[in-house]
């Protein structure tokens, strides 16, 4: 058993329970989240390993509806790929005839009038879909946290509503440590069994039977026919038998274990499960060659009476309801309740809608469930040769022929295909009409077969609609030629609409034709609004019930089901005004502010994004080890207006993957970081393996990497910088280059030697200009051979910022970054006292004095150079073991520059030092600070910018002019982990006064300083770079 701790990690959602629903709901926040310019955080936790068939539930099949959701989601085919897909179904009597219109035969008709591309039963085993679910969330950037126990809720209601209200008890099961995990939304998603809902004390109705199921599952041999299907034989002695086709050829077997049958033993193992089994169907045989999995397990019917308590905690799937596998309705039902909630909890979290939303969850999901249990009740006790205990005919019936008649009656519910809610603000009526059967509000809308333009290529029209928390208003034009007036109408009045101009409502358009043409705008009359889709035989005009001389409008909800239909007219703007307005917040204007700052006199700026940054970087040569963590480094950054880090993530020279380094560094981070946060790939082994996953880099969100022209554990070569460059040309990936000529400093460092000059100060004379100007000019070289963008990194001399002048001149997309220790320090704060000198070593070292200083900053002035980052690489000075200090020794008393770790902190002081020196237009000083970072590396313009819809609310508010005074910078001050700052006692006049991420304040200086928790920072995707790239569209070596 571990220590006890009490760890308080904060998230916006937090989900117990790692099965499908779990998953899928966690999954489906990844997702929103992807195309949010406000993303936030969630955490699945769950309390099993998952490595076992026993630690996974026992459903097999997921009906059309289900298939048709997750399918939206971009689920569905890997499923398929996987399932057995069952459209046969074969029922037997208790002499092995067969008989039609009983049992499992409802499946055969599903989809025949419900218009579905899934018109079958995907089976596939629990395990295997999980495994999908988890993989998928994985890629998302979803987190899966297993062998987590839940021993405590705890709802805060004295914190407002949306606020982390919720404190979750977590114990690590392996090692018994304890932490508290705070979020604002809590989803129990723990099964029937479940910790929260006990913990809420939410009452759980129903009953369970006396008797139980049994569930076998393998590989068989039988002389049954039709044994590759979904089937039912009525055993006089297992009640209706069921017999279902797996995936990966194997079988389940189920049947009754009733409270007579339990009591012939003592042990019901495997054997004795077979055993039965092989009973259970007779007078067919059955020989089981291989067995996967059995259970025995409690059949009975239990609902909770709240799905959402205290405006804060969800329930959802068996920890809301429970039923029998009798309709193989558990996984069904609770994935629609993961579809039903996730977008409506996105749409909150986003600011889009009014956490009433929230309500319908309950509203929606708790009849249909309700409705199900009653069907299911009826369906346990016939599957166990009972009358249902309603029932008022003859009680000698029997009890597979009123099965057969159940589950024909409750076949289109329990397939999902007819799961309708009743009216509320999401499902409202409007002014449409027609004289056909049409779609209501609150039904599924249907899918159909449509053209694109152009090209006629087909599509569907659910394909066109995924889930991704929008709506889309589909305006069904009818034929052109009876309502071109209608529809030019409608067009003005949106065009003339308020309340949609703004554009940051979460809705789509899309046009459905009944008629094509070469010109959609020549048939139409108006240039279509959204995407445009041909529906030439009228199939989806008719399954909405669209009469093709009138026309109408659809809202479909991001969840598939049809929220209105309007009549194609002007007014219809005005009805979808109020529908829409209803529930969402249709303009920034009306977002409930949390807490108003007063900024006045001050200024507003983008978040800082700081690009070069060190943080618990193993020792790759001599004894240094970075200082400060992820915690510490991230927490730093908040406190000095930076909100975006992108760190390293080191190769080894020994390890031939890249990816290992990746997965390395993700771990430290995760979770502890204040900042949002990224990764460079630092290559030292560009062998065939690293350059070979260049493209996976860039499916992990990983679009730059760094590389060394010096440093023997680092270093490369010219032909493998080639190599590099010329793969990452073809990946678009960001080449980040230390320009030092290792040979001239490993020249100099032994010319040094040899006269025994060993004093830090000398650390600048093995580093001539010399290195840096020829590293320098040669990287360009290589960088113009492949045509290839690169970032000079940390320039310390004007006359190697000439030559990236030059190169820039002549339109080579070189791109430089210089930092503060080039613009502040200079080569006599190597040349203090004693050992002092090793605080400011760093490379390459800060140079003469104010005549490079003033090159460096006309550099930053006339756009020379791109960024400024901090190339924060701390060590503590006073350690002995792997500080500063660490190379003291007998033989060398005063140290030996050389092996002094390279690096000084400076993450938090960046912005403020450079603002003080007032050298720099406010605009200059945003450009270089935090937007060209963002372009460059692929966030812009969600990082680096204040731009509506598109930017997170990361923004750092300075103080007006002269309030702070002028006050010197103190190490004391600082929320590094670092026992010095090379710009101790430096006079300043700017620091941030807030600093904020995602819309939450993170750091006051006037309040109680930092305020953000670790664990708010996210992990970012990165796309490419928006800056100027490869001049020339393809490298062919021949054009030399």
């Amino acid at each position: 058993m571990g220590d006890s701790k009490n760890v308080v990690r904060q998230v916006d959602v937090l989900v117990i329970g790692g099965g499908p629903v779990g998953l899928v709901t966690a999954l489906q926040l990844h997702l929103f989240a992807r195309s949010s310019p406000k993303p936030f955080t969630s955490l699945v936790l769950e309390k099993y390993p998952k490595s076992t068939q026993d630690s996974y539930g026992r459903a097999i099949t997921l009906y059309p509806r289900t298939t048709e959701m997750l399918d939206q989601l971009s689920l569905a085919d890997e499923l398929a790929q996987q399932c057995f897909a069952c459209r046969e179904t074969v029922s037997y009597d208790r002499n092995g005839v067969e008989v039609a219109g009983r049992g499992w035969s409802f499946m055969e008709q599903m989809g025949k009038e419900s218009w579905t591309q899934w018109d079958f039963a995907l089976v596939l085993r629990q395990m295997y879909q999980e495994e999908i679910f988890r993989r998928v969330l994985g890629e998302l950037g979803g987190r899966l946290e297993t062998e987590r126990e839940v021993v405590g809720v705890v709802v805060d209601e004295g914190i407002e509503i949306g606020g982390h209200r919720v404190k979750v008890s977590v114990k690590n099961v392996a090692t018994g440590v304890e932490e508290t995990v705070a979020c604002r939304y809590l989803i129990g998603a723990d099964g029937g069994r479940s910790f929260v809902r006990r913990a809420l004390d939410i009452p759980f109705d129903g009953e369970t039977s006396e008797d139980r199921w049994v569930r076998v599952d393998g590989v068989i041999e039988t002389d049954m026919p039709k044994s590759r299907s979904y089937g039912a034989i009525e055993s006089p002695t297992h009640g209706n038998v069921l017999w279902a086709a797996l995936d990966r050829g194997a079988t389940r077997i189920g049947f009754a274990f009733t409270k007579e049958r339990q009591a012939k033993y003592e042990v019901f193992d495997e054997k004795a499960a077979v055993a039965e089994a092989i009973e259970s169907v007779k007078p067919f045989k059955l020989k089981f060659k291989q067995v996967d999995w059995f259970t025995v397990y409690s059949v009975g019917q239990r609902v909770a009476r709240q799905f959402f308590v205290k405006d804060c905690v969800f329930l959802a799937g068996d920890a809301c309801h429970t039923h029998s596998s009798g309709a193989a309705q558990g996984m069904n039902t609770g994935i629609h309740d993961a579809v039903n909630l996730a977008w409506k909890l996105s749409l909150v979290l986003y600011g889009h809608a009014a956490p009433s939303l929230l309500q319908t969850y309950q509203i929606e999901r708790l009849p249909n469930v309700q409705k199900l249990i009653n069907y299911d009740k009826d369906i346990s006790r016939l599957m166990t040769m009972q009358l249902p205990s309603n029932w008022k005919g003859d009680p000698n019936t029997d009890p597979n022929e009123v099965l057969g008649v159940v589950m024909a009656e409750a076949s289109a519910f329990t397939s999902g295909l007819s799961i309708a809610f009743d009216s509320n603000p999401l499902n409202t009526a409007g002014s449409f009409q027609t004289s056909l059967k049409a779609i209501l509000p609150g039904q599924r809308g249907p899918d159909a077969q449509l053209q694109k333009p152009g090209t006629f290529e087909l599509t569907r029209l659910h394909k066109e609609t995924p889930n991704v928390a929008k709506f889309y208003v589909v305006v069904f034009t009818g034929d052109p030629e009876f309502t071109r007036s209608s529809l030019t109408e409608l067009d003005a009045a949106l065009k003339s609409s308020k309340y949609f101009a703004r554009g940051i409502l979460p809705i789509s358009w899309m046009t459905i034709s009944a008629k094509s043409g070469p010109s959609v705008y020549e048939m139409l009359g108006i240039m279509p609004l959204g995407k445009v889709f041909f529906d030439k035989d009228e199939t989806a005009h008719q399954r909405y019930g669209v009469e093709v001389k009138q026309g109408g409008l659809f809202v479909l909800r991001p969840d598939g089901w049809v929220g209105s239909a309007l009549a194609l007219r002007m007014d219809a703007i005005g009805e979808l005004e109020g529908y829409f307005g209803s529930f969402l917040r249709g303009s920034l204007e009306s977002l409930v502010a949390k807490r108003t700052i007063d900024a006045r006199g001050g200024m507003v700026m983008p978040g800082g994004v700081d690009a070069h940054v060190h943080l618990a970087e193993p020792a790759l040569f001599g004894k240094g080890q970075s200082a400060d963590n992820y915690e510490t480094g991230t927490r730093s950054a908040i406190c000095g207006g930076t909100t975006t880090l992108i760190t390293f993530a080191p190769q080894r020279k020994s390890e031939p993957s890249l990816l290992a380094a990746l997965e390395e560094t993700h771990k430290r981070a995760q979770d502890n970081c204040y900042t949002d946060y990224s990764f460079h790939l630092i290559c030292s082994n560009a062998g065939r393996q690293a350059i070979s996953e260049f493209p996976t880099l860039r499916s992990k969100g990983i679009s730059s990497l760094k590389i060394y022209m010096t440093y023997e554990a680092l270093q490369l070569k010219d032909s493998e910088i080639l190599d590099v460059l010329f793969e990452a040309r073809k990946n678009k990936i960001v080449t980040m280059i230390h320009a030092e000529n290792g040979a001239i400093i490993d020249w100099t460092i032994k010319k040094l030697e040899e006269k025994k000059l060993f004093d830090p100060k000398y650390h600048v004379t093995s580093h001539p200009p010399v290195a840096e100007i020829e590293a320098t000019y040669r990287a360009i070289s290589l960088s113009e051979f492949i045509d290839v963008p690169i970032l000079i990194v940390h320039v310390s001399s004007p006359s190697a910022a000439a030559h990236i002048s030059a190169a820039q001149s002549r339109g080579l997309p070189i791109y430089a970054e210089t930092c503060p220790q080039y613009l502040f320090l200079t080569r006599k704060d190597l040349d203090k006292p004693g050992f002092e000198g090793a605080k400011c070593v760093c490379s390459p070292p800060p140079r003469e004095g104010s005549q490079d200083h003033e090159g460096i900053w006309k550099g930053i002035e006339d756009g020379t150079f791109t960024v400024l980052s901090s190339d924060h690489c701390p060590f503590i000075y006073e350690d002995t073991e792997i500080g500063k200090k660490s190379v003291i020794s007998p033989e060398y008393p005063n140290g030996h520059f050389k092996y002094i770790p390279n690096g000084c902190p400076g993450v938090e002081t960046r912005l403020s030092l450079a603002l003080s020196a007032n050298r720099l237009k406010l605009q200059k000083f945003v450009e270089v600070t935090s937007t060209n970072a963002a372009k460059l590396y692929g966030l812009y313009p969600r990082k680096g910018a204040l731009i509506p819809d598109e930017s997170d609310a990361d923004l750092t508010i300075w103080y007006p002019d002269g309030e702070l005074g002028d006050f010197d910078l103190k190490n004391e001050s600082l929320h590094h982990n670092v026992d010095y700052t090379p710009y101790e006692g430096r006079t300043l006049k700017q620091w941030p006064r807030y600093t904020i991420l995602r819309g939450e304040v993170v750091w006051d200086r006037d309040g109680e300083g930092l305020v953000g928790a670790k664990g708010y920072g996210q992990f970012l995707e990165r796309g490419v770079s928006v800056l100027k790239g490869s001049v020339k569209e393809e490298w062919n070596v021949e054009d030399f």
